[in-house]
């Protein structure tokens, strides 16, 4: 530090360099939030060590800051250079200066890159995902598939193989006895679990978006979900509709708009809050089983794609049976090899 000190003093730079010193945990928001740009630039030391992704970097982007720094070890998994950020080589004190100053002259670039380099964090580095990551593989590791959940039988085949967002390899397999789809393994996920996934589905498409854009979005979508109301309608005059895994809830808004009394149940908080403010509807967040309605409460509930993602669909159909009126209709989508659509009677 004094060896820094006694460069800027010769430097003539003591007016527009400051050694702030330590900065406690408690300051350091407020700290960020005083600045344009957040610069790092990291080096690979001379005994080989060097950055892995550095948490500094990661307060600064979750603050929406546009950083700076060296493309070297685990940074760039964390800073997409022009996308979230900008990177440099490292000891290129030339390209160092030219990307600070090419960013305090552009105040629209340094905003573009601090919302993508807070979308960036919360979306790949936030602790739920991290920590559900983390249990699935410890969980998941060297284990065999459960068995059909729907007729309990061992026997099935592989249709196809994936890896999931948080890097557990599984396979979509067939019940050689009751036909039914699955994931084997099926992860056993709890309610963190299940709004993780949901909010990396809809994160690009709603959050951090503008009323504006979720209006244009809605209208996109208006007629096509009109339709569907309407062959809902086909089987049973408007009452209470429930709608599971309702997602942007704009089939709700539909059935609303025709009359329909409307809920609906999701497991992504934020996706959540952004339906009750933007489309004033009433969304319970969770599974159904933990939403708490009546028995026999729903002239009709609407499942679209949402079976296949539950590792007990026989237990989610015996809970939608326990809310559904007795002439209720159950309509539901399901993928399978010919994507079929169905309305099932009771």
């Amino acid at each position: 530090m004094e060896s820094l000190s006694n460069e800027v003093k010769i430097s003539g730079l003591r007016d527009v360099i400051h050694f702030i010193g330590a900065v406690t945990r408690d300051e350091l928001p407020e700290f960020l939030a005083k600045g344009d740009i957040f610069v790092s630039p990291s080096i690979i030391a001379e005994d080989g060590d060097r950055e892995g992704i550095p948490l500094t970097l990661m307060e600064a982007m979750s603050c929406q800051k546009a950083v700076v720094s060296t493309n070297i070890s685990g940074i760039a998994e964390l800073v997409d250079s022009t996308e979230s950020g900008v990177l440099v080589p490292e000891k290129d004190e030339q390209a160092l200066a030219r990307a600070i100053e090419d960013l305090l002259r552009k105040a629209d670039l340094r905003k573009r890159l601090g919302l993508k380099a807070r979308e960036k964090v919360a979306r790949d580095f936030n602790l739920r995902k991290t920590a559900s990551a983390l249990s699935n593989l410890f969980e998941n590791y060297g284990s065999e598939s459960r068995g059909c959940n729907l007729c309990g039988a061992d026997n099935a085949t592989v249709i196809s193989s994936h890896v999931s967002f948080d890097q557990v390899k599984y396979s979509h397999v067939r019940c050689k006895k009751c036909g039914l789809i699955y994931s084997s393994p099926m992860p056993r996920l709890d309610n963190g679990a299940l709004d993780q996934m949901a909010l990396d589905l809809w994160y690009s498409q709603f959050l951090f978006q503008s009323r504006q854009f979720y209006d244009q979005h809605f209208k996109r979508y208006q007629e096509h979900n009109r339709l569907r109301v309407e062959a809902l309608e086909k089987y049973i005059k408007p009452g209470r509709l429930l709608e599971v895994g309702c997602g942007n809830a704009y089939f709700l808004a539909a059935a609303r708009e025709r009359g329909w009394e409307v809920r609906g149940v999701d497991v992504c908080r934020d996706l959540c809050r952004y339906v009750k403010e933007y489309l004033k509807l009433d969304i319970h967040y969770g599974t159904l089983e933990g939403a708490g309605f009546e028995d026999s409460y729903f002239d009709a509930v609407y499942l679209n794609n949402i079976l296949e993602h539950v590792p007990d669909p026989a237990g989610s159909l015996k809970e939608v049976y326990r809310v559904l009126k007795d002439e209720g209709i159950i309509f539901t989508s399901v993928p399978d090899t010919k994507d079929l659509l169905d309305g099932l009677r009771r």
